[in-house]
C-alpha cells in the first residue's frame, strides 16, 4: 500500500497480527467479525509492528469517522507514521464515504492533540466543529406517567417526518440538516427500527419528533439521531417527555446505556440532557476532509 522507498509498509490487519501488536485497542474487537478489514497496520523495514489505525465507523448517512492513529512503540518519526496511517485510512474508506472525518479527544495529552491536529491538516482535513459527549445508564429510566401519543414512521411516512423535523430544527444548530436524505440513509441501514422513529402528537397535531437507534456494533448502546419540538409547543416539558420516552424505548430494545454527541454550541440540548441524568465525560474536536 506504500511505495518501495517508504519507511513503513501498511496493510489490513488480521487476527494473526494481534500477538505482534498486543494492544488493548485491537484486542477489544479481536473476537468480533467486524475486526476483519477494520484496521490498517504499519510495519517497519524489518517487519516489526509500528502503528495502526481504525478505518472508520459509519455514522449518519454516508459519513465515516476514522480512528486516531496509534504508534505501538516509540519511533523517531511519529508524525510521519501517523500521517501515513491517516492518508491510508482515507484511501481505504473513500469509495464508501461521501464525508470523512477525524477527531482529537479530551482524554489525550495536550501534546498529542496538538500533533494530531497538525497531522490532520497535513492530510487535507479542516476544522469542522467542537462537540460535547455525554452518557447515561438506562437502568433507572422510568417512562413518563402521562404517556405521549406517538406515531411511528410507518404511519407518518418519511416525507412527513422529515418535514416536521425541519420545522423543529429551524433557527437551531440543526437547521442545515437534510432530513430527507438522512432518513433515506438511516431507514436503509441494517439496524433500522421503525419503532424508534416517532412523531409526537399533542392536541391532535404534530408537536415534535424523535429519531433513535441501537448501535450497529454494540446493541447494548443506543443514541438519538435527532429530537426536536415544534416552536408553539416548547416550554411545556414536551422535550424532556420525548427524551424520557425515547430512553424507555431504547431500554425495551435491550440497551443498557446511551451516548450522545452534540455541538458544543448547543446549550439548550446540553441543559436538557444533563437534567435528564446525562453526564459529560468527554469532548471532541472534529475535522473534515476537504475534497474541494
Amino acid at each position: 500500500m506504500t511505495g518501495r522507498d517508504a519507511p513503513y509498509s501498511i496493510r489490513n490487519l488480521d487476527r494473526r497480527d494481534l500477538l505482534g501488536f498486543l494492544s488493548g485497542h485491537l484486542l477489544g474487537f479481536a473476537l468480533d467479525d467486524f475486526f476483519d478489514g477494520a484496521y490498517l497496520g504499519a510495519f517497519d523495514a524489518g517487519g516489526s509492528p509500528s502503528g495502526f489505525i481504525f478505518t472508520g465507523h459509519e455514522r449518519d448517512g454516508d459519513e465515516v469517522l476514522i480512528g486516531v492513529p496509534h504508534a505501538t512503540r516509540e519511533v523517531p518519526d511519529q508524525r510521519e507514521l501517523e500521517l501515513m496511517l491517516v492518508k491510508e485510512a482515507v484511501r481505504a474508506v473513500s469509495p464508501r464515504a461521501g464525508t470523512i472525518r477525524a477527531a482529537v479527544y479530551s482524554d489525550q495529552d495536550r501534546e498529542d492533540r496538538a500533533r494530531l491536529q497538525d497531522v490532520y491538516r497535513a492530510a487535507g482535513f479542516r476544522f469542522f466543529r467542537d462537540s460535547t459527549i455525554l452518557s447515561r445508564s438506562l437502568e433507572d429510566v422510568v417512562p413518563p406517567e402521562d404517556g405521549l401519543q406517538t406515531l411511528d414512521i410507518d404511519r407518518t411516512g418519511p416525507e412527513r417526518m422529515a418535514s416536521i423535523a425541519r420545522d423543529c430544527a429551524g433557527r437551531t444548530v440543526w437547521a442545515e440538516i437534510d432530513f430527507d436524505a438522512y432518513l433515506s440513509s438511516w431507514s436503509s441501514g441494517s439496524n433500522f427500527d421503525a419503532g424508534l422513529f416517532r412523531v409526537v402528537m399533542q392536541e391532535g397535531e404534530p408537536a415534535g419528533v424523535m429519531m433513535a437507534r441501537q448501535d450497529s456494533l454494540d446493541a447494548g448502546e443506543g443514541a438519538f439521531y435527532f429530537l426536536g419540538v415544534l416552536p408553539r409547543f416548547r416550554r411545556r416539558g414536551i422535550g424532556t417527555a420525548i427524551l424520557t420516552t425515547g430512553l424507555s424505548l431504547l431500554r425495551e430494545k435491550g440497551c443498557t446505556r446511551t451516548r450522545q454527541t452534540i455541538p458544543a454550541s448547543d446549550g439548550p440540548a446540553l441543559m436538557m440532557l444533563e437534567k435528564a441524568g446525562y453526564r459529560v465525560f468527554d469532548w471532541a474536536r472534529y475535522f473534515q476532509l476537504d475534497r474541494s
